[in-house]
């Protein structure tokens, strides 16, 4: 319904999807999933990026997801947060052969995103 909702309120499509655990969460019962159903879902709504917390989120069907993805030009990142200096590791596929790393300042990530959207 959350994916779905992001859809309709971005009318031009292609938003970004942000999925990470809540401060607090108890993670022995509640981790961040996803799976095809997520993937078919952010289609459908015109995401162009999901954005994961790594070593956070459980891939169902991991190979299948990353296909369905890929056939649809969706890109999947995992997103690493340093508390203290508010710096991001960001990996990311490079030409599906191996996986990339870049860094980022979180309100300078946000600033990027607004005047590139």
């Amino acid at each position: 319904a959350c994916i779905r909702r992001a859809g309709e309120l971005c009318h031009r499509g292609g938003f970004t999807l942000v999925k990470v655990a809540k401060p607090g969460q108890d993670m022995r019962f509640d981790v961040p999933t996803i799976g095809t159903g997520t993937i078919e879902s952010l289609i459908n709504a015109g995401a162009r990026v999901l954005a994961v917390e790594a070593d956070k989120t459980i891939f169902l069907d991991q190979a299948e997801v990353v296909a369905l993805a890929n056939q649809h030009q969706l890109a999947i990142v995992a997103l690493r947060c340093d508390a203290a200096s508010g710096r991001l590791a960001i990996y990311y596929g490079a030409a599906d052969t191996v996986v990339a790393l870049a860094f980022a300042y979180m309100d300078e990530l946000v600033d990027f995103v607004r005047m590139n959207s």
